[in-house]
């Protein structure tokens, strides 16, 4: 959602860059009433070519951004049934044919997959991302220098967890940057197999 707020953000004050000045409350008072008195879609087709750069159905991961989502009213709600849609053709091939996923070509990958980041400031860090990830929950602790991945099924409270597929492949991609921004690794993209709460 950041980023998709991000978005949001720059479409307001592209239009009332007065607002930049106004206190918290204010602005937040602003930008509600914008969106709520844009034509349902309008900006949304107008700036399509930045829209297209987000990953839609990563919006809807949750129930509570997918409510915020409707209510903004700058996704037609066409395109917000679509992904809804494709989310849960998702999850019933997920379910039943687990192993479909087993291989996942680059290109797919590089389309396809949850990207998440986290800013660390101090070590050990404990961390995991909310929300409806094909039911998976995946816990991430770095260490000396050591990052680890736990597939979380049993061990802790998982909300969004209903898979509990003894195995499942989890393709992933690390890549740790500088205080400036510059690249200092980059796993490529990577697969493991876990097991109910195997790190």
């Amino acid at each position: 959602m950041d980023i998709y707020d991000m978005l949001k953000m720059w479409l307001f004050l592209q239009e009332k860059g007065h607002a930049a000045t106004l206190p918290d409350a204010e602005f937040d008072n602003q930008i509600a009433i914008f969106f709520a008195e844009a034509e349902p879609g309008s900006l949304f087709f107008e700036h399509a070519g930045l829209f297209a750069a987000l990953r839609l159905h990563h919006l809807v991961t949750t129930l509570s951004s997918l409510q915020a989502v409707e209510k903004d009213g700058l996704i037609p709600r066409e395109i917000i049934r679509a992904l809804m849609v494709d989310q849960w053709k998702t999850t019933l091939a997920n379910e039943e044919n687990p192993t479909a996923v087993n291989t996942v070509s680059l290109d797919d990958f590089c389309v396809n997959a949850l990207r998440f980041g986290r800013l660390i400031e101090n070590m050990p860090k404990c961390w995991r991302w909310t929300g409806f990830n094909n039911g998976v929950d995946i816990i991430l602790n770095l260490s000396h220098g050591n990052l680890t991945m736990k597939r979380n099924c049993l061990s802790q409270s998982t909300p969004y967890s209903i898979n509990l597929k003894t195995e499942r492949m989890i393709h992933y991609r690390v890549i740790v940057s500088d205080g400036s921004g510059a690249c200092i690794f980059d796993s490529a993209k990577q697969s493991v197999s876990l097991r109910l709460d195997e790190v």
